[in-house]
């Protein structure tokens, strides 16, 4: 399967809401299908996909969106309360360490720690197929929604705040 392939089934079966279609139908390159997926909702809607038995194979992810993925890339999101920052991470495995460097990261079939440095806030989307453990600098502060199956694992309990998560939860 392509990501294009995958793309057409969603679209067939009617799974992208009527707000995103149009920024996925002016998408043009794998560059803006990622800064599309790179903001609150395309990384919930990633992990609903994959929950519903549609999400899109981590090998196409890791092989057609490699430049743009764990630590590649760095997609700043301008609104007008303000901007943000947001990363994707796909297939990162112990004894790898992640050091957040984003205020949102998507987390997809990893099995790794999380390191998120001194006065950073940020917010994961850990999908269902990943382990982490999560570690939290002095000041830091980390937001996670994980989805059914995915495992987080910390010690920081006043810094990791978990929300479970199932499927179209907003």
């Amino acid at each position: 399967m392509t990501f294009k392939e995958w793309l057409n089934i969603v679209l067939d079966k009617g799974l992208i809401c009527e707000r995103y279609l149009p920024l996925v139908d002016a998408a043009r390159s794998r560059k803006q299908y990622m800064d599309v997926v790179l903001d609150v909702n395309g990384m919930a809607f990633l992990c609903d996909m994959r929950e519903k038995g549609y999400g899109l194979p981590y090998d196409v992810i890791c092989e057609e969106f490699r430049a743009y993925l764990n630590g590649r890339y760095i997609h700043t999101k301008a609104k007008s309360s303000g901007s943000y920052t947001a990363s994707m991470y796909c297939r990162i495995e112990d004894p790898s360490e992640i050091t957040i460097n984003t205020a949102l990261t998507g987390i997809f079939g990893c099995s790794c720690w999380i390191r998120v440095p001194k006065n950073m806030y940020c917010q994961l989307y850990v999908d269902g197929a990943s382990v982490v453990n999560i570690s939290v600098d002095d000041g830091g502060k980390c937001y996670v929604d994980l989805w059914d199956g995915g495992i987080v694992v910390t010690e920081d309990t006043d810094a990791v705040i978990v929300k479970h998560r199932t499927i179209g939860d907003e």
